[in-house]
């Protein structure tokens, strides 16, 4: 391992902002911080997913046994999209405030794998719309080889309010309709493979 690359991995924060066609009237504020850390011998990417504002105006699914689950990006979900290195292959986790999750593989823009991955994420919530409402997820990863450019990493949200609108959260929009998928909205580099 590069010590230079991979030993020190402070914590990094970034400000989400919504899609502008798909305004959220309500006050809210969307911030999500990261840092990897050792786990288990081995490296743990943490997401910590932090709403404030008016909180109480977004449908929070009920905190629930943590499981697999397809489907959850069509309510208030957080996600995390990595590349893989020198492939159009990439992941896709998804973090639902029920403490369920989905973790894909891509092989290139929207094809996706069958099935999940094995490698589950920790998942926790809030039992409750409290601000700040936080979501923390744990993710497995390794660092990549120091002759290898970083990958590409996009914390991104989507928002359910409580009339049932939907609302998309990025660092970067490069698109004229929320489109997760695309690359040219992944702007953190990622000195890490997910696992």
């Amino acid at each position: 391992m590069n010590p230079a690359k991979h030993a020190a991995s402070p914590q990094n924060q970034i400000d989400l902002v919504c899609h502008p066609a798909t305004p959220c009237t309500a006050p809210i504020a969307v911030q999500v911080q990261w840092a990897v850390a050792p786990s288990d011998g081995g490296w743990a990417l943490q997401l910590i997913y932090a709403l404030s504002g008016d909180v109480h105006r977004f449908r929070l699914p009920a905190v629930t046994a943590s499981g697999a689950a397809d489907g959850l990006w069509a309510h208030t979900c957080f996600e995390a999209f990595v590349s893989e290195p020198g492939s159009a292959a990439y992941r896709e986790l998804n973090f639902s405030p029920s403490t369920q999750w989905a973790h894909y593989r891509f092989t290139e823009e929207r094809v996706r794998a069958q099935g999940f991955v094995d490698r589950a994420p920790l998942v926790s919530a809030q039992a409750s719309a409290q601000d700040p409402w936080v979501l923390v997820a744990t993710v497995a990863v390794t660092p990549l080889a120091p002759n290898v450019p970083d990958n590409l990493f996009a914390p991104t949200a989507v928002l359910e309010s409580d009339d049932g609108q939907l609302s998309y959260w990025a660092a970067k929009h490069p698109s004229a309709k929320p489109d997760f998928h695309t690359r040219a909205g992944w702007a953190m580099p990622l000195a890490w493979s997910i696992a």
